[in-house]
């Protein structure tokens, strides 16, 4: 079976196991995020992760192993408690799994949240970060390998405008200090060294991680319809003009000047990655407490 395939026979025991046709949004929970989830919405269904076809139990620190489905005013969201990395042996199908399967459950937005190491010394630890693009260092790619079914869009898909502007632009009406950074995907297992630090930081990266990079390109692959409850509407109620918002924001964030050479450091951060499967916008953030606590930075 190819994987398209599998992912559209998940959705349908997602939607057995939760009780819900179709979901509007999913939430994709990385290392540390595992608490979120009762924050988030009343708990409408409650499962265990590796239930679902394809996903296997989630063996990193920090990854609850559980399905959620909530209601969230109004809007059903799927909540994955954990996810799969290359560095855990995975296949890339099997990295992908959960977010294909949310697309085809029908979410049409998908935040994934990730532990994440800073590069960019300007970026205090604790500062939010909305990442604006990203370098796939992974070797590996969710495109590559046999042809995407006809029915599907085509397997090059145009990753130009990845994590979406006017996404990133909402993030900034209601924090207009929130600074933006380019993330770096590696295979992971290890923590990089100083030498591996200089040359992410040579190549544009202001933060690094294990993950979200493949489960981006995937779900900007299955682009689905724009989001039924645009998030104009939320921006409207709280005052915000919608047309005031910038179309596109600077790569490297906010107007704040690149940042200059630094020895090599590694602060750990925690990302979450807001993102469409045609639209994509990331924020990372980053907690003071992972610095003293490396094993939580699994991605």
């Amino acid at each position: 079976m190819n994987p398209y395939d599998a992912a559209q026979e998940a959705a349908h025991v997602v939607a057995k196991l939760t009780g819900v046709e179709r979901h509007d949004a999913a939430v994709v929970l990385g290392s540390g995020w595992g608490e979120a989830a009762a924050q988030l919405g009343t708990v409408v269904a409650d499962a265990a992760l590796a239930d679902v076809p394809g996903i296997p139990p989630p063996t990193v620190v920090g990854h609850g192993g559980r399905l959620l489905s909530l209601d969230v005013r109004g809007l059903r969201v799927l909540v994955l408690a954990g996810r799969s990395h290359l560095y855990e042996g995975h296949p890339v199908e099997t990295v992908v799994h959960g977010v294909r399967t949310a697309v085809f459950a029908g979410c049409e937005t998908i935040v994934l949240t990730n532990a994440a190491g800073g590069i960019d010394p300007t970026i205090p630890v604790g500062t939010p970060v909305a990442l604006s693009d990203h370098l796939n260092l992974t070797g590996a790619s969710p495109m590559a390998g046999p042809d995407v079914p006809e029915r599907l869009p085509g397997r090059f898909v145009d990753l130009t405008d990845a994590y979406d502007a006017e996404l990133r632009g909402f993030a900034h009406a209601v924090d207009p200090s929130l600074p933006e950074g380019v993330y770096a995907g590696l295979l992971g297992g290890a923590f990089e060294t100083p030498a591996e630090i200089r040359m992410l930081r040579t190549l544009g990266a202001d933060l690094v991680g294990m993950s979200t990079v493949l489960e981006t390109i995937a779900a900007r692959h299955l682009g689905a319809p724009r989001p039924r409850h645009q998030p104009g509407h939320q921006l409207r109620r709280r005052g915000v003009d919608r047309e005031a918002l910038p179309r596109r924001s600077p790569r490297r964030g906010c107007g704040r000047p690149p940042a200059p050479r630094h020895p090599a450091t590694r602060r750990p951060r925690t990302g979450c990655e807001y993102l469409n499967p045609r639209r994509v916008w990331s924020r990372v953030w980053v907690p003071h407490n992972t610095y003293a606590r490396p094993e939580r930075l699994g991605g």
